[in-house]
């Protein structure tokens, strides 16, 4: 489903304004609602999320890091920051850091951290010295929840009634742009449980900034229910709240709204990474509070690496480096594959897995694994921007580091499936190339059809960004 079909809908029906007790349903159901459409309207298997191995463990240490909860947040008093970070943190010298906060937490010593579990855990050793694990919180949400959906309680079945009847209209107007047919009762079943889970995590959550007392708050992905929640306390309590881009957004419903909407669940101000962000989306805030502001560990990164980035251009072999996803790592890999077959080793092949696929590639994608001319990277060991400096082709559909290969000078290829929608204007202003198939890659890179922006880079990063963000935050600081 496009957006501008999805955000027409939202404006026609007011959807935005729908509410179910104290509960805004539409805003926090938004997201979810929007990818179910999508995935059925792309015949996307809606299989539950397998889980993990390591359950059983995970949920001891969450019990564990649950113990003394409030006690924790007492100790952190009157912060003058709070940051929501990036769950998923990377390893580097020997412990892993947030790649999008690391450096405020650092600079900012009057700060706590509060961290979500990743796959039921927490990466440690954590660089950072001031964070609060927030298993509790998970925890008794989703227990409390689990009861109530099992119980059949009067809760339960009042509010699922409710949005029955609600989604019935609503679904009605999407399913004219969507050929499959819509489940309300799958849809109505998901918004209940979303309601359930708000109902806890705003009481807890409420009692955290009331102990905290921060003057701001800082978050990275503004669209996980923890950071709506809190944003919406944040603005009933004056607190002004703060996204840092973590990602590509022009394709992403989070950021996407109908023009003039009020939102107290979306922050008061976005940094973004340079002015060409700015108009990839359209945000419910003011344009004077999108910040630009840059990338601070890329910037860090790119100079760091820098004797690679200049050293490879005396090799003789080039390096193919195939950025994967999720969501489309099936046809990218399959892709590398035959990709590999075609050039007989005339290229280095590197296929850098996204961590979330790291768990499962080898079932997933056991093609890939019988490939021994590619190098399937599946682990944190070695740093992405490692192979970006070391590489001198770049290969994916809609990846955040397309981006950041550009700065480190790679011609781009954009795999054109579904999914590479959002890559339009890149390929539009000649920063990347569209491609369809392995061989119309291998044709494109063997007779140096050279792209004619990959080495125009600073469009999206704008520079000394850790000195523009400290500025910008000290500014909304009482």
């Amino acid at each position: 489903m496009l957006i501008e079909d999805f955000v027409k809908v939202e404006r026609e029906l007011y959807l935005l304004d729908r509410n179910y007790k104290d509960f805004p349903y539409w805003v926090y159901a938004r997201y979810a609602i929007f990818s179910y459409l999508t995935k059925i309207e792309d015949g996307i298997a809606l299989n539950n999320q397998e889980l993990s191995q390591g359950l059983f463990c995970g949920i001891i240490s969450m019990l564990f890091n649950s113990l003394n909860f409030i006690g924790k947040c007492k100790r952190k008093k009157e912060a003058d920051i709070l940051i929501l970070n990036h769950e998923r943190r990377v390893l580097e010298n020997n412990k892993y850091i947030c790649l999008y906060t690391e450096q405020i937490a650092e600079k900012y010593q009057n700060s706590v951290v509060l961290e979500r579990p990743y796959n039921y855990k927490h990466l440690k050793p954590a660089k950072t010295n001031n964070i609060i694990y927030c298993d509790y919180i998970e925890l008794a949400s989703l227990s409390q929840g689990l009861i109530l959906c099992m119980c059949k309680t009067k809760k339960y079945r009042e509010a699922k009634k409710f949005f029955l009847i609600q989604l019935e209209e609503i679904v009605n107007s999407f399913q004219k742009k969507v050929g499959t047919k819509i489940e309300i009762s799958d849809l109505a079943e998901t918004v209940t449980r979303l309601y359930l889970l708000y109902c806890v995590k705003k009481k807890i959550f409420n009692k955290v900034l009331s102990i905290i007392e921060p003057h701001v708050i800082i978050e990275v992905v503004s669209y996980n229910m923890n950071c709506m929640i809190i944003n919406e306390l944040a603005a009933e309590k004056k607190i002004p709240t703060i996204e840092l881009q973590h990602g590509v957004m022009s394709g992403s419903i989070a950021y996407n709204y109908p023009k003039k909407s009020d939102v107290k669940q979306f922050p008061d101000y976005i940094f973004v990474f340079s002015d060409y962000w700015k108009k990839c989306a359209e945000f419910p805030i003011d344009d004077k509070n999108i910040k630009v502001v840059g990338y601070p560990y890329l910037e860090e990164k790119e100079k760091q690496y820098n004797k690679i980035f200049t050293e490879k251009r005396g090799r003789n072999k080039k390096v193919v480096l195939f950025l994967s996803q999720w969501t489309i790592g099936n046809e990218l890999s399959k892709m590398a594959v035959e990709f590999s077959e075609i050039c007989d080793e005339e290229y280095e092949i590197i296929f850098k897995l996204h961590p979330g696929e790291y768990e499962n590639w080898k079932r997933n994608y056991p093609w890939l694994e019988k490939e021994d001319k590619i190098k399937v990277i599946d682990s944190l060991k070695h740093n992405i921007y490692e192979y970006f400096a070391m590489s001198d082709y770049q290969v994916g559909v809609s990846s955040t580091a397309i981006y950041e290969g550009l700065e480190f000078g790679l011609e781009t290829y954009i795999y054109k499936i579904k999914t590479s929608e959002c890559m339009k204007a890149l390929c539009e202003d000649h920063y990347a190339c569209y491609i369809t198939s392995p061989q119309e890659l291998y044709m494109q890179i063997r007779d140096k059809n050279t792209i004619k922006n990959s080495h125009g880079r600073s469009e999206f990063w704008k520079k000394n960004a850790l000195q523009n963000m400290e500025r910008e935050i000290d500014n909304i600081l009482p």
